[in-house]
């Protein structure tokens, strides 16, 4: 286990550390407040009850499993216990929606799904084939390795663009093509990778992709990546 994958880990015991404190002081709440209505009749708070209840019940089930994983995750820094899954590289990202819910990302490989941070998803090149090097007992990401470029598309006979490419665009397809990942991208074109992210959205729309390899694959039939422009 090196340092960085270990680093990685105790994070990861930390931030379930602290679901499991919340969850803890959720549900003494709820018990204190239930306790406090039986035991007072008179208890004033029905209303908040209502609240808290539910919320208590949602947040139990949300962060059920923060315990066991913060003990396997102890138990893989104190015995460098360490896994390993390779395979295609998909990146899935989930949009919060309203006020208490979270957007998150996750890295699927070969049937195993890890939660990953906005920060190393930039850094993965959809359909490349990765390492993931995992905890054993806990299955917290501890690092992730390119080890193959994306597979090759087939060939596609592909329709002109829903709309024309913009010459940035097409500078970001050209380099999708070389197998950068979004943050080398941002790099070389002096971006944020948050901007070549939304890039990589409308080139999806105009080239009636849905991946990345597909929109290589479409752009290289129009001739896009061999210094065509866009027909219109």
């Amino acid at each position: 286990m090196t340092d960085a994958e270990r680093a990685r880990l105790q994070a990861f015991a930390v931030a379930r550390g602290a679901a499991s404190a919340a969850l803890a002081f959720v549900v003494f709440a709820a018990s204190a407040a239930v306790v406090w209505k039986l035991v007072d009749p008179g208890f004033a708070a029905r209303g908040q009850l209502f609240i808290l209840l539910p919320l208590a019940a949602w947040w139990a089930w949300l962060f059920r499993k923060a315990p066991g994983d913060v003990l396997a995750a102890r138990r893989d820094l104190a015995e460098d216990g360490m896994a390993a899954v390779e395979g295609e590289a998909r990146v899935r990202t989930r949009a919060g929606v309203g006020v208490i819910a979270f957007g998150s990302s996750r890295l699927l490989v070969n049937g195993r799904a890890f939660s990953i941070d906005a920060a190393l998803a930039d850094e993965i090149v959809e359909g490349a084939r990765v390492r993931v090097r995992h905890g054993a007992r806990s299955g917290a990401l501890a690092s992730v390795e390119r080890v193959g470029p994306p597979p090759a598309a087939a060939p596609v006979d592909a329709p002109a663009p829903l709309e024309p490419l913009s010459e940035r665009e097409v500078a970001i397809l050209r380099l999708m093509a070389e197998g950068l990942s979004d943050k080398e991208i941002a790099r070389d074109l002096a971006l944020s990778p948050g901007t070549v992210r939304t890039y990589n959205t409308a080139i999806y729309a105009k080239l009636d992709a849905k991946r990345r390899t597909e929109a290589v694959a479409r752009a290289r039939a129009l001739g896009l990546l061999d210094g065509g422009s866009a027909p219109t």
